[in-house]
């Protein structure tokens, strides 16, 4: 009986460190699961930083880093970089006069059509308020020109369906071209240009300086 208890008690032994190998493999798969989760969780809030809350386009954040990104590329393989920088004509106005829940419906409206009128390499986002960023990798200023009168043109013939109500908008939009220039730099002369646009009677594109030989020819407003 002794020996049979001996051999019983090692059989038992024996057993320990195979459950204590399972045990900890389990906790570590644990683990390993809940890091993944949190990984996965900050991701999802990383993404949901750079987004703007009302139109669902890229927000100031992200384009701020991304048009820093792109000068930086551009610079370094020596290609063209633009920048569209797009304002809502008289959005004030249809703030007072059809009130705010019918802007925030022309800015869904119009942050949905920009990205229709460019290419699917050109980033595009909300810079705030009722102007939005566009940048142009590889392109000219006469490239981002051309976008922006198509842009433009596109917005000022089709009229938003709003609150059950018919909405005519347009937009001034500045073009400008890198020139060794920061993102600060490059985003105060495309604000210059869209200035200039402003002043030629809105609905217009006009580009930075000489850069892009004057505006468009449309002057209507909304």
């Amino acid at each position: 009986m002794t020996l049979g208890g001996r051999g019983r008690s090692r059989g038992r032994r024996a057993l320990v460190p195979g459950a204590v190998v399972g045990g900890l493999g389990l906790a570590f798969l644990h683990c390993l699961r809940r890091r993944q989760a949190l990984s996965r969780r900050n991701e999802v809030l990383e993404a949901l930083s750079q987004i703007d809350d009302l139109t669902g386009m890229y927000n100031r954040r992200h384009l701020e880093e991304h048009l820093a990104d792109a000068l930086a590329s551009a610079r370094r393989h020596g290609h063209a970089l633009s920048i569209l920088f797009i304002d809502i004509d008289g959005f004030k106005r249809v703030n007072d006069e059809l009130g705010h829940q019918m802007g925030d419906s022309v800015l869904r409206i119009v942050g949905q059509r920009i990205p229709r009128a460019l290419r699917r390499e050109d980033v595009v986002g909300r810079w705030g308020g009722e102007e939005f960023l566009a940048v142009l990798p590889m392109t000219p200023i006469s490239g981002a020109l051309a976008l922006a009168e198509r842009l433009r043109s596109d917005i000022e013939k089709t009229p938003m369906q709003a609150g059950g109500r018919t909405v005519e908008v347009t937009v001034s939009i500045g073009c400008a071209e890198s020139d060794e220039s920061d993102v600060e730099a490059l985003m105060h002369e495309a604000d210059v240009a869209l200035y200039q646009a402003k002043q030629g009677g809105r609905n217009r594109v006009a580009a930075f300086g000489d850069q892009g030989g004057g505006a468009s020819s449309s002057c209507s407003t909304v």
